[in-house]
């Protein structure tokens, strides 16, 4: 049985925002192991990606001009994103990383908030199927239409293009469902759209 009180672990997780606040793209992921490994983002002021899908996260944001640094490893190691925010489409850590439905509908809304700040000519980035549909969901759009592929583009209302990749997980990289290169070539896209 759950406690009524929230603990650490199923708090909602705030988004990782860049110091001016500006915002012409999002990067989206469910909570997974991106590496919030269960109240991770909590503790501190930012999400913190320590794992290999965090490392390979941030170095593609790096190496496409859209974090100050390769690495993030702590609140205090200087990393700043530039022009990013990060955001789970999943706002709470349910057990094993696997979102329930219920768990999926409540923070739906929220996700659609966020969403709704993102200015005309921005772009949307989804780590993952789940994210994909979360996204597709939160803006009221079919998922029919806009299925969920590693490298999939779609230009929507707004001006607005959503890019698709399967998460920068331990495991898809282990797998080789995703290569370093074919991630980097998704973030490079969307360096190419904003510039």
């Amino acid at each position: 049985m759950s406690s009524p009180v929230p603990t650490r672990r199923d708090r909602p997780r705030l988004p990782t925002v860049p110091p001016a606040r500006r915002l012409p793209h999002k990067l989206t992921d469910p909570v997974s192991r991106l590496s919030l490994r269960a109240g991770c983002g909590l503790r501190r002021a930012r999400r913190q990606p320590d794992d290999a899908s965090g490392d390979l996260l941030f170095g593609a944001l790096y190496q496409h001009g859209f974090a100050s640094q390769a690495t993030a490893r702590s609140r205090n190691d200087g990393m700043q994103l530039i022009d990013c925010r990060i955001t789970n489409a999943v706002k709470c850590v349910p057990p094993k990383n696997l979102p329930l439905a219920v768990e999926r509908n409540t923070c739906n809304r929220f996700l659609a908030q966020e969403i709704g700040d993102l200015p005309s000519g921005g772009v949307l980035f989804t780590l993952g199927g789940i994210a994909h549909r979360m996204v597709i969901r939160a803006l009221g759009l079919r998922e029919a239409a806009y299925p969920f592929g590693h490298g999939n583009r779609y230009q929507l209302e707004g001006n607005v293009q959503l890019f698709a990749s399967y998460h920068p997980s331990r495991y898809n990289i282990n797998t080789g469902r995703l290569t370093p290169e074919d991630f980097t070539q998704v973030v490079q896209g969307i360096r190419e759209v904003l510039s």
